[in-house]
């Protein structure tokens, strides 16, 4: 059986992507180097490198395309919690950018969204079996 069990953010501001989700999840660093940083929830991870060492990682020839203040990345991170409206505040102080407001969706979960101070879409849900 396959599992998910680590996400990994490219970022040209590590320490403050950092800081943004140690704020919005309150998870701690469980890898806290220059380069990355690994949040750990329990059942899942979700690690943070700076650019330049995540390109190490792959191909001479592999780029990433740049990210323009704005953007939005094509993905989405959804982070389950007990209560949407008042995370997504939380997030807004820590500087992440307001894209919608927290409503029902067709498969019941009430879901607000933002992006983080890099542009990675971030749902935030409060699951249907806990409404």
């Amino acid at each position: 059986m396959h599992e998910l069990v680590l996400v990994i953010l490219a970022t040209d501001d590590l320490p403050r992507l950092r800081q943004f989700y140690i704020d919005l999840t309150g998870w701690q660093p469980e890898v806290d180097e220059d380069n990355y940083v690994e949040l750990n929830s329990g059942s899942m991870r979700l690690g943070l490198y700076d650019r330049p060492s995540f390109l190490d990682n792959l191909t001479r020839d592999a780029r990433l395309a740049p990210n323009k203040p704005g953007d939005l990345r094509p993905a989405e991170l959804y982070f389950t919690v007990p209560d949407p409206e008042m995370v997504m505040q939380a997030a807004l102080v820590a500087g992440a950018q307001y894209l919608a407001p927290v409503t029902t969706k067709d498969w019941g979960d009430r879901v607000g969204y933002i992006a983080d101070p890099d542009g990675n879409v971030c749902a935030i849900a409060a699951p249907a079996q806990s409404n």
